[in-house]
């Protein structure tokens, strides 16, 4: 059976990339887009749903914090909330952030080590956080997420080199790299 707990839009944004039940009892999630942010342009927002309250808004991704939040949130030690963004950082390659007490902390800047990871965290038996990304092996630099993808589905730089691409049989396809037909 399915139930519906909240409307998103408006200050909590759109496209939600995921619920997970905390040990308090609340749903958390976050949304990639929209949102209030800075000068009423959002990158997305963190929020809370309470199963018999509406959802809340925990925190407006803009700049200088991480933006577009991807995955699932995972909650960590002492209840803090650890997540995603496919932008945002110091290389706007994206970033792992911390979310406690209404404050956003910066774990980790993605560059060269990859970028955009969109599938979240999940806390290991370590105690140690693992996670994928999108960026390519092949050396893609440049801080706009689509030059990382289309290094991954071509396995060249933006100037066609190498030739044929670098491990070419590596190369994603279009619906692996997130390609949508757009709506008739």
């Amino acid at each position: 059976q399915v139930h519906k707990v909240a409307d998103l839009g408006g200050p909590l944004g759109q496209g939600p990339s995921g619920l997970m039940l905390a040990q308090d009892g609340r749903l958390y999630g976050t949304t990639r887009e929209g949102g209030t942010g800075r000068a009423g342009h959002g990158f997305g927002s963190a929020f809370a749903i309470g199963l018999s309250e509406p959802a809340t808004l925990l925190f407006p991704f803009s700049h200088p914090t991480p933006l577009a939040p991807t995955g699932r949130l995972t909650e960590g030690p002492g209840g803090a909330l650890f997540g995603t963004s496919c932008a945002g950082g110091v290389h706007n390659s994206g970033t792992v952030y911390k979310l406690s007490g209404g404050i956003v902390t910066t774990l980790h800047s993605f560059a060269a080590d990859g970028g955009c990871p969109l599938g979240g965290l999940t806390l290991g038996p370590d105690g140690v956080f693992y996670g994928t990304t999108f960026g390519s092996d092949f050396p893609a630099y440049a801080p706009n997420p689509f030059h990382g993808i289309a290094a991954a589905l071509t396995r060249s730089d933006g100037q066609g080199q190498p030739p044929g691409g670098w491990m070419a049989e590596q190369r994603l396809s279009f619906v692996e790299g997130g390609y949508r037909r757009p709506a008739p």
